[in-house]
């Protein structure tokens, strides 16, 4: 045992840093990351008939699931297609039950 010594420590998943300040010195700042362009990505590009009802666009995003729905859905945290289902069924009025982790269609 060693005594006088002071360790810390932390455990975490580091996402993102912004920047870091050492005695009120910015020593780090990170880059403003590059857009994507809407060439590279034909999907998010905005109509060019401007008679297209962008509405329906946005809420008629293509349902990533192969099978028919009811009102409870259960989506594997394993499924490779994980966020773009819980993103869709969110859209769709679907809300997660921690309790029964489960997706169920809300009647508002």
């Amino acid at each position: 045992m060693i005594l006088g010594l002071n360790q810390e420590f932390l455990k975490g998943r580091l996402l993102y840093i912004a920047w870091i300040k050492v005695n009120g010195d910015m020593v780090y700042k990170a880059e403003k990351p590059q857009t994507e362009s809407p060439e590279a990505n034909p999907q998010q590009q905005k109509p060019t008939d401007k008679n297209e009802d962008t509405t329906q666009n946005k809420t008629s995003v293509e349902c990533p699931f192969n099978e028919q729905l009811g009102n409870q859905v259960t989506v594997l945290k394993t499924d490779p297609d994980f966020k773009r289902k819980v993103d869709w069924l969110s859209k769709q009025g679907y809300e997660y039950d921690l309790n029964n982790d489960i997706w169920s269609l809300v009647n508002h």
